[in-house]
C-alpha cells in the first residue's frame, strides 16, 4: 500500500514537473521577427573599416583604414564584409545597395560589378556573409557611405548602416 502511495505521488511530481517545463518553454517563447544586419571591417572584426582614400587623376591609388593609425594598403577599393541574420521566422529574400552621399555607387562581388546585391534568399536562422567592395566617386572629407537592405521586393530600405570616409 505505501509503494502504491509512493509511485503515484512519484508520477505527480514528474507530471508537475513536466508541465512546468513545457508552459516554461511556450511562453518564454518571443514572437520578435527581425532580421540582423551588420558591417565588419577588413579583418573580420569590429574594426579596420576603409576610412581614408587616397587617389590620383580620379582613381583610387591607396586607401588607410582605422583613421591616421590603420595601416595604408595598395588597394583600389575599399572592402568590408556585410552580414545578414534572418530571424523573421520565414524565408525571406534579402537585396543590398551602397550610397556615397545619398548617390549610387557600385558594389564590388565575388568579382562582378553590381548596382545591387542579391536576392539572397535566406530561411529562417540562416546567416549569409559576403566581402564587398567599393569606391567613392569625387574627392571630399566626411563622405557617408551608406550599406542599404531591402526585404522582399520593397523599394523602401528596412535598414541602413553607415561608415564616414575621406577622400583625397
Amino acid at each position: 500500500m505505501l509503494k502504491k502511495i509512493l509511485t503515484i505521488s512519484l508520477v505527480l511530481v514528474i507530471l508537475a514537473v513536466l508541465g512546468n517545463l513545457v508552459y516554461i518553454l511556450i511562453s518564454h517563447t518571443t514572437n520578435d521577427k527581425f532580421t540582423d544586419f551588420y558591417i565588419l571591417g577588413s579583418n573580420g572584426q569590429a574594426s579596420q573599416y576603409p576610412s581614408t582614400f587616397f587617389t590620383t587623376n580620379g582613381k583610387v591609388t591607396s586607401i588607410q583604414y582605422d583613421g591616421t593609425n590603420g595601416p595604408i594598403t595598395e588597394d583600389q577599393q575599399g572592402l568590408v564584409i556585410l552580414g545578414i541574420t534572418n530571424h523573421e521566422r520565414q524565408s525571406t529574400s534579402y537585396v543590398m545597395a551602397i550610397q556615397i552621399d545619398g548617390n549610387p555607387v557600385k558594389i564590388g562581388f565575388q568579382q562582378n560589378t553590381l548596382d545591387k546585391l542579391g536576392p539572397i534568399i535566406l530561411q529562417p536562422d540562416e546567416n549569409w556573409e559576403g566581402k564587398v567592395t567599393f569606391n567613392p566617386e569625387h574627392k571630399g572629407d566626411q563622405q557617408k557611405v551608406e550599406f542599404l537592405l531591402y526585404k522582399n521586393g520593397k523599394t523602401e530600405s528596412a535598414q541602413t548602416l553607415h561608415l564616414w570616409i575621406d577622400v583625397k
